[in-house]
């Protein structure tokens, strides 16, 4: 986890956190940070911009990996 030393309570206290998030709803916020920002922590992302006009070659390499857009 990042080279750092915690204990198993504190990796439980991060974990449970995180499990909190779901399932969405309309409850007040009680941690330090917001339930849709930790569901979106867990949302695999890949970070590219899939639209041809981001970058000029990224057409081809979609369809060099078959990723349709």
């Amino acid at each position: 986890m990042g080279g750092l030393i915690f204990t198993v309570g504190d990796f439980s206290s991060y974990a449970i956190m995180h499990l909190s998030a779901w399932p969405p709803r309309n409850a007040p916020e009680t941690g330090p940070v917001k339930r849709s920002t930790l569901r979106e922590m867990r949302t695999p992302s890949s970070g590219v911009a899939y639209s041809s006009n981001a970058h000029p070659g990224l057409q081809h390499c979609l369809k060099a990996k078959e990723i349709r857009v």
